[in-house]
Formats: C-alpha cells, structure tokens, sequence
C-alpha cells in the first residue's frame, strides 16, 4: 500500500479556548487531488493553513514525507498557495508578481525567465506581462496568482478557494486550467472549496469537513451514493437529499401511517445494525412520482413546483415530511395528489442516534 506524503495526526486547533480543529485525522497520497469540503466556518482554511505553515497547531502533529513539520517555518516547507483573494502586488507587473518569489530565492536568470515564460503559455497571460492588476480582470488575476505558484515548483500545491470571485462561466474555464497544471507537474494538491461541483470534479478523493471534524474522506463517486452519514448526504447534491424518519418492524419499514416492504439486502443490515428506530435518505432523482398507484407506491400531495430549466422539482408533503422529487414531465400541478416510490437499491439508511450510516447491502 502506497505511504501516505502528508500526515495529519490527531491535530487540533484552538483559538483561545474554542477549538476549531478538532482530533484530525488525515493523510494526502503523492501526486493527489485532494479536495477539503464544506460549510463555511467548518475549518478547512485552517485546516490548509496549518499544513502551510501559516496557523500553529495546538495540538498533534503534521508530517510531509515522513518529516515532523510543526516547527518548520513556511518559507521552508516547499509549498506554494494561492488564496481567495489573489495577494498580487499592485505595485509589480504581472511579470514581476510571478516572478517575485524566484528572485527572493535568488534562482539565476535565465531560469527565471524559462519558468516565466512557460507559466504565461500555459495559463494564456501572453500579452499582458507588463501591466499591473489595477489593469486586469478578476480572471486574469487569478491566472497571475496561479502562475506566481506553479513557478515556484513546488512539491505541495496550496489553493484556497481561489475560483470564488469569478463568475460561473470563469470558474469552469479556471477547473480545466487546474486540471491541465496538474496533468503537466503531479504536484500534490489540496484544494478547499465549500462548493461541491468544485469538488466532484477536481477532487481524486474529497474530505467533507463540518464543524472541525471529518466527516468523511472518499472518492467523489462514493461521497455522492455511499454517505457515511447524514451530513454528507444532506450536504452532497442539489437538491438536497430527502430525510425521513422510519421504524423497521416485521421486514417493513414504516412511516407513521404507510408501510413498505424492505428489501432483503437492508433486512439483513437492520439485523446487524440491531437498531430498528432508523433515518432514510433518498435524492430528489430516486423518487419516481406517478399518478397512477403502483405496487408499493405511497402518496403525497403536491405543494410547490421548482422550475430547474431541464426538469422540474416537485415538491410534495407525505406525512407531515415534504419531499421533492425530479421529474421530466412539465404538467405537475399544486394541490394535486401522486404516487410515489422509493428506489431501495439507491436509498440510504442510518442510524438514528448516530445518524452514521449501518452499511450498504452490495458492500
């Protein structure tokens, strides 16, 4: 099994007497896209910023390729980052914002200029190396920022949001930029986004962060259809993940009034769980709504429509809950009643006191 490169061991971070950062436990691959996700005020800034060199630890300990780094200076710790707010100078030309960093470090001339005139071709600055960034863009801006890092040439590469000032458009141009440096120099990245499109598609693996504390470190793929809890499904996917409270009794999973059969899969993990008091999520795109009762249907009863361009949301109430569901069909009305059904081999089931996920069963 490959070694991990940077190790987070049990790290925590307090400011005065409120912890931040609490009991972290975290390992980046070499080479790695890792993405730090979640609500602001969750800690993946300081999280990032520890790793840095930029906040002390207040407790634990952080290691790069197996070298204790709590103790190392910044400057000294071969990283590069690029934050929200691009930190250029406004006094140098672009040119000289990304080459500051290489004159500091006293690297000779020409490769400087070697490393300047390749980062300017990669992130497409051509033509604007002698203004100043009063004259340019948020986007070129943000390329300049990302070009003063990646000619430094760094081992870790650090970006803090960096994508959150630029309009949608931008910021999807600015993604495949991140993911061609990345194809050209395998620096490792960790990249702190609280937005999850940002994360599905730059990330190898995501860590969903909330309130100081990992909530669950995986591949996008099993962050979206296999939550560890209700957080992540909650907080994964728009819209959100419909959340609702059952009892398992009997091989049914009950309601407060309707029932349905549980699949064989989630009896088997309901007997391990021992746990019959339990919370079910399903997403908007796994509920089939119908106007016509089905085998194993339910009913609810239509209280607003969202309008998502493509599709619709059909928002309906079933049992005091309201739930919403994606539908292709336009001609959904409000205070109408429908049908209906819960797809099992795409639901989820947690504990209800733990709200921790009891298992999936094609695990």
């Amino acid at each position: 099994m490959e070694q991990p490169y940077i190790r987070l061991n049990n790290i925590c971070k307090n400011y005065g007497n409120s912890p931040v950062i609490k009991d972290l436990n975290l390992s980046v691959r070499k080479g790695e896209r890792l993405v730090l996700l979640g609500p602001s005020g969750c800690g993946k800034s300081t999280t990032l910023r520890m790793i840095a060199g930029l906040e002390t630890i207040s407790s634990g300990n952080l290691y790069v390729d197996n070298k204790r780094m709590n103790d190392i200076a910044a400057g000294k710790r071969n990283v590069s980052m690029v934050f929200q707010d691009y930190a250029l100078y406004p006094h140098m030309t672009v040119a000289k914002n990304i080459s500051y960093g290489l004159r500091v470090n006293k690297i000779n001339h020409e490769e400087i200029q070697r490393r300047l005139k390749k980062v300017i071709s990669i992130l497409h600055l051509d033509g604007l190396e002698q203004r100043y960034p009063r004259d340019l863009s948020g986007g070129q801006r943000q390329r300049v920022a990302l070009a003063r890092s990646i000619a430094k040439q760094s081992d870790i590469f650090l970006l803090d949001e960096p994508l959150s000032n630029l309009d949608a458009q931008m910021r999807i141009g600015a993604r495949k930029e991140l993911l061609k440096i990345h194809q050209l120099y395998h620096q490792t990245f960790i990249y702190v986004t609280h937005d999850q499109i940002e994360a599905m598609t730059l990330g190898d693996r995501i860590a969903l962060m909330d309130k100081g504390t990992l909530q669950m470190l995986d591949t996008p793929y099993n962050t979206y259809n296999r939550p560890s809890n209700v957080f992540v499904a909650k907080f994964i996917g728009t819209p959100s993940t419909n959340i609702l409270g059952v009892q398992f009794k009997d091989g049914f999973l009950i309601f407060k009034e309707a029932s349905i059969p549980a699949a064989e899969g989630w009896v088997r993990l309901i007997h391990q769980a021992k746990q019959p008091d339990l919370i079910l999520g399903i997403r908007p795109e796994h509920v089939q709504i119908s106007r016509t009762e089905k085998e194993n249907s339910l009913n609810g009863t239509v209280s607003r429509i969202e309008e998502y361009g493509n599709q619709l949301g059909v928002i309906f109430t079933f049992e005091g809950a309201e739930i919403t569901a994606i539908s292709d069909h336009r001609d959904w009305k409000e205070g109408e009643e429908i049908f209906f059904s819960i797809d099992q081999k795409k639901m989820y089931l947690f504990d209800r006191t733990t709200t921790r996920t009891i298992g999936y069963p094609d695990e």
